[in-house]
C-alpha cells in the first residue's frame, strides 16, 4: 500500500510540476498518503484478522461512515483517516492548494502535519497491539 501511494503521489507531483506549479507538491503528497496509508492499515487489519467479511465491513465504513456521517457531522472528521491524511497533506502544501482544499473537501479541515501524523501513529499502535494481542489469545488456545 505504501509504494502504491508513494507512486501516486510521484505521479501527482509531476503532473503539478508540469502544469506550472513546481516540485513543491511532492512531499504533501508523499506525507499526506504515508499517513493515509499508515491509519487505514491501523484500522483494517485487525478487522481482517476478526471477521471473514472484512472487505465489506470496510467499504461499509469508506462509504457510509466517511462520506456520509463525517460529511454530515464535521465534528467527527477526527475519526476520518481520510480527512487526517488530507490535514497532513494542507500543513505542508504550497500556498495554492491550500485554496483548492476547500473545494473538495465537505468539511473544514485544519492544516496540520505534525498533529496528523501523531493521529496516524497512535491509530497504528492500537491496531498492532490489538491484532498483537489476539494472535497470541490465538496461540494460547
Amino acid at each position: 500500500a505504501g509504494a502504491v501511494a508513494a507512486v501516486g503521489a510521484v505521479a501527482v507531483a509531476t503532473v503539478m510540476a508540469l502544469r506550472g506549479g513546481g516540485w513543491g507538491w511532492l512531499l504533501p503528497v508523499l506525507v499526506g498518503g504515508l499517513v493515509g496509508v499508515l491509519s487505514y492499515c491501523g484500522m483494517f487489519v485487525p478487522l481482517g484478522f476478526l471477521t471473514e467479511r472484512s472487505t465489506l465491513i470496510g467499504l461499509a465504513y469508506v462509504f457510509i461512515w466517511e462520506t456520509a456521517v463525517v460529511g454530515t457531522l464535521p465534528g467527527l472528521s477526527a475519526t476520518s483517516p481520510w480527512r487526517i491524511a488530507l490535514s497532513a497533506f494542507a500543513g505542508l502544501a504550497p500556498d495554492e492548494a491550500r485554496a483548492v482544499i476547500g473545494d473538495f473537501t465537505p468539511t473544514n479541515v485544519a492544516p496540520g502535519a505534525g498533529g496528523a501524523a501523531a493521529k496516524a501513529l497512535v491509530i497504528l499502535a492500537l491496531g498492532t497491539a490489538a491484532t498483537a494481542w489476539l494472535l497470541a489469545k490465538r496461540d494460547n488456545v
